[in-house]
């Protein structure tokens, strides 16, 4: 923003001095106003972006809360001593969330997860299931021979036999 001043006296000068220095104040009066709606245009767009802020705010704050709640009920249930609002006012998120961790609150059940991908054995055994490795020189299966014979007679080459 411009600011004006006036640095000869009004009364020294002439008609023409005094209309060039009205329209000087004039066109920075004009550049003044306009500077000042982009500052306001600025403002309330900022207004909106913290009014956004504190609305996420509030809601992380309520979630950390929720969660303080739920962590604390965790732990309190694992020490007798304080019932889980006590444990909520005296600890933080990351307090509750280590020493639940530390009780083992959020280790993995030891269960084994079954592998549901197909692989078209439908339930044979390891018994009746087709061989799947490489067979003989032929690559894969059929006319070279059984692998294992093919082995001992390459480790019988091999030693001399």
């Amino acid at each position: 923003m411009y600011e004006f001043n006036i640095e000869d006296p009004v009364e020294d000068m002439d008609e023409a001095d005094l209309r060039s220095t009205l329209n000087e104040f004039m066109e920075k009066h004009e550049e003044n106003r306009a500077d000042y709606a982009e500052v306001e245009a600025d403002r309330d767009e900022f207004g909106e972006k913290v009014d956004d802020l504190e609305d996420e705010v509030a809601a992380f704050s309520e979630t950390e809360s929720t969660l303080i709640d739920k962590f604390a009920a965790v732990v309190s249930d694992e020490t007798p001593m304080f019932d889980a609002d006590e444990v909520a006012e005296r600890f933080s998120l990351p307090e509750l969330l280590n020493k639940a961790d530390a009780m083992g609150a959020f280790s993995l059940s030891t269960e084994t997860v079954e592998d549901d991908s197909d692989d078209g054995d439908d339930g044979l055994t390891f018994a009746e299931r087709e061989e799947r490795s490489q067979t003989g020189s032929g690559g894969s299966g059929g006319s070279g021979g059984n692998f294992t014979d093919e082995a001992s007679e390459d480790l019988d080459a091999i030693l001399g036999l």
